[in-house]
């Protein structure tokens, strides 16, 4: 019988468990889907009998729901020293198989240059800015303009042979050359 560890004690328990045996965690994967409000509503009492925190019983439960990581997959972003390193993301469309590279610093700054844009829209609450904001920031257009950015800034996430925003991406790190 293989085992796996229990999502919230971490004891190692059969994988067709329905509950924990040492804390009565419910394991929401193994119970049927009929059955699966019932198993939520479990596992939040449980957590909330344990820490008497809302909060923290709703971690878990959304914890018990959510799949373990992939092997490996432990800690999906690397390491990054901006003043000795380059970070790049590669991006791989979904679509066509096209594989383009983005610097993250030209996106950061796009952002950076976007946010007063966005954020200067005085005659409406909209949080990314309305119409009217987008024809020029503080009245500029032309490459300063808010809609000029934004749409920069969306192209370096489309592949640029289909134009599709469907890509899967792995972020790479370079040292500096010096």
């Amino acid at each position: 019988m293989p085992l796996k560890p229990c999502r919230h004690c971490h004891k190692d328990i059969s994988d067709i468990a329905e509950k924990c045996p040492k804390c009565g965690m419910v394991l929401t994967t193994n119970v049927p889907e009929a059955q699966g409000f019932a198993a939520v509503a479990d596992t939040f009492k449980l957590a909330y009998k344990q820490s008497g925190d809302v909060g923290s019983a709703v971690k878990a439960v959304l914890k018990s729901m959510t799949p373990p990581p992939a092997p490996g997959a432990e800690n999906p972003q690397p390491k990054y020293d901006r003043a000795t390193q380059v970070k790049e993301f590669k991006r791989t469309c979904n679509e066509c198989k096209k594989t383009w590279h983005s610097l993250s610093e030209r996106e950061e700054e796009l952002k950076s240059r976007l946010n007063p844009c966005k954020a200067a829209c005085t005659h409406c609450t909209e949080p990314v800015g309305c119409t009217e904001c987008r024809k020029g920031c503080f009245g500029v257009a032309g490459p300063d303009s808010a809609e000029t950015l934004d749409k920069t800034l969306d192209s370096l996430k489309k592949c640029p042979n289909c134009g599709s925003g469907n890509y899967s991406e792995e972020i790479i790190i370079y040292e500096r050359k010096k």
